[in-house]
Order: C-alpha cells, then sequence, then structure tokens
C-alpha cells in the first residue's frame, strides 16, 4: 500500500523551509549569521522580509535590492561575464 504523497508549490515550500531552517539546532546556535541563502528569484525582494528565518540568513542575491537584516551581509550580483 502506497500512502498519497502530499504534493507542495510555491509559497507552500518556502513556508515549509523557513520552520524547518528555525527547527533546526545549527541555525538556531547563531540566530542565521552562519548561514548563506542564495536568492535567485527576481522578485525574492517582494516576500523574503515575512520569512524570520530566512531574513536573519547572509544572501546572496542576483539585483541591487537587500531582502535581509541590515545586520546581514547582502552580496547583490555575482555575475562574471566572457570577455
Amino acid at each position: 500500500n502506497l500512502k498519497k504523497a502530499h504534493v507542495m508549490f510555491d509559497m507552500e515550500i518556502i513556508e515549509w523551509a523557513n520552520g524547518v531552517l528555525g527547527r533546526s539546532p545549527w541555525f538556531q546556535r547563531h540566530q542565521g549569521r552562519d548561514h548563506v541563502l542564495v536568492a535567485s528569484h527576481w522578485r525574492t525582494h517582494k516576500f523574503l522580509y515575512q520569512y524570520r528565518n530566512f531574513y536573519n540568513c547572509n544572501v546572496i542575491g542576483f539585483e541591487r535590492r537587500p531582502v535581509n537584516s541590515r545586520s546581514r551581509i547582502f552580496l547583490a550580483s555575482t555575475y562574471v561575464g566572457h570577455s
């Protein structure tokens, strides 16, 4: 007998991951100061601040729109082009 799998979409995945991160003993140790989030979605700045655990991480983003706490690092544009 196979159980029916629960399929998550969009924001439900983000909410779940935010909760998992918050329960992690490694995350709790420094409240995200030693964690890095790669924010590759162009609209990350519109919603990430709503999720405290992600907001407390250092962020590598791809636009110049900070999405994390001012006490954390935001590194915009890691793009390296061809010469």
